[in-house]
């Protein structure tokens, strides 16, 4: 008899029987996506901005057509301010600019107090810096209005021809004119590694993917962990004693059950990668990469697994010490964030866990160091529940001889 395929397919359908296990598995997977999913959607997304034009003079469409050349800003056009507001509250928009009545009159006048109105939601970090852009466009128009009047005022003391017909002529050379070549250049000057003033840092897709995978692979110990617990049934339970009597090698049963449990995080790494390939273009080499390395951490991670299971007594004592173990491999491991410049000596120590090593591997591209611990922290492992249950086994039999 097959002894690995036949425990290999009991530990399968035992895991599969758990429903905490799948909701588990499932949440992790869920939770792997979203920086995938935040990217995609935050790649070609803008500040969406509504405006609510109450003037419907032609300074007003000047205005609205002026901040229109600021990059990285949509602006969405309603008709009343009411829907807009709460659509804002709504989150639909980052921000609602009310145009007032007399915004034309008053520019026409060279007055210009309240001549519109910005709403933001209270969680915004862009307020003041639209109030500051949309302030200066009204200041440009209104600079530009006021040098016209004087101008054509001059025309009309001098006796020359001062109508609309010559004030929009000169309007159209002056907006012409301030198109040309710029008066202040600016050369930004950064240290090397930095991000440019001009390019701000930004994720991109390898990242959020690569984001994704850690953060998956950082809970998918959990799941790891608490399947493990058949280390503690096979040492505690009379089931030693029936394998015994069958002969069957515990090396063989640890084995299986470990893989076992690695390869629904191998398939479930499949699924998580290929769901957020609808989402973010990935390259069939970055995609079998990122598996094979999912595998190699999932090995590691399964060996840990199965020491720490063979060095509690009970069930209860795993479920306690999992989510430690978890924590402080996805913490020290920078899988969830980096860790700070003073922590130096926690980063090196980090260097032992599977955590550590897999980013590593993902963000440096060194694979030789989670290679080499998959190997070594895997047949630790089956070394360690080899000698446990196998005790276990024995313990049991010289108990029913007894």
């Amino acid at each position: 008899m097959n002894w690995f395929w036949t425990f290999f397919q009991l530990r399968f359908k035992q895991i599969a029987q758990q429903v905490t296990l799948w909701i588990l598995l499932l949440t992790t997977v869920l939770v792997a996506l979203i920086p995938v999913i935040n990217h995609a959607r935050g790649a070609d997304d803008t500040i969406r901005i509504a405006v609510v034009n109450e003037d419907g003079g032609r300074f007003s469409a000047v205005f609205i057509e002026a901040i229109q050349d600021v990059g990285g800003m949509e602006y969405v056009m309603a008709a009343d301010g009411d829907e807009a507001l709460k659509a804002l509250a709504a989150g639909r928009y980052e921000g609602v600019i009310i145009i007032a009545p007399e915004f034309t009159e008053q520019m026409e006048a060279l007055v210009f107090n309240d001549m519109f109105t910005f709403y933001v939601s209270p969680t915004s970090s862009i307020g003041m810096v639209l109030v500051e852009i949309f302030s200066e466009k009204v200041v440009e128009i209104w600079a530009r209005e006021v040098l016209l009047a004087d101008y054509m005022e001059f025309r009309a003391e001098k006796g020359l021809t001062a109508g609309e017909a010559v004030k929009e002529l000169t309007r159209a050379g002056m907006e012409k004119a301030s198109l040309g070549d710029a008066l202040i250049l600016v050369d930004y000057h950064v240290p090397d590694g930095e991000w440019s003033l001009e390019q701000p840092r930004q994720s991109n897709g390898a990242q959020a993917i690569v984001q994704g995978v850690l953060w998956f692979c950082a809970l998918a110990g959990f799941f790891i962990l608490l399947s493990s617990r058949w280390v503690i049934d096979q040492r505690r339970t009379a089931i030693g004693e029936r394998m015994l009597s069958l002969g069957v090698n515990p090396a063989l049963t640890s084995l299986a059950a470990g893989m076992a449990v690695v390869v629904y995080c191998f398939f479930a790494l499949l699924i998580t990668l290929a769901i957020s390939g609808l989402y973010v273009p990935i390259t069939v080499g970055v995609f079998v990469q990122y598996l094979l390395l999912g595998l190699l951490y999932f090995l590691a991670m399964a060996g840990f697994a199965v020491m720490i299971s063979a060095l509690v007594r009970t069930s209860i004592d795993l479920m306690i010490v999992a989510p430690m173990f978890t924590m402080v491999n996805a913490v020290l491991g920078g899988m969830f964030a980096a860790l700070p410049d003073w922590a130096v000596v926690l980063e090196r120590f980090s260097l032992l866990l599977p955590g550590r090593l897999l980013n590593q591997a993902l963000v440096n591209q060194q694979w030789g160091w989670l290679l080499v611990a998959a190997a070594a922290y895997f047949a630790a492992g089956i070394g360690v529940a080899t000698a446990v249950t196998g005790k276990g086994y024995k313990e049991n039999g010289v108990r029913k001889g007894n």
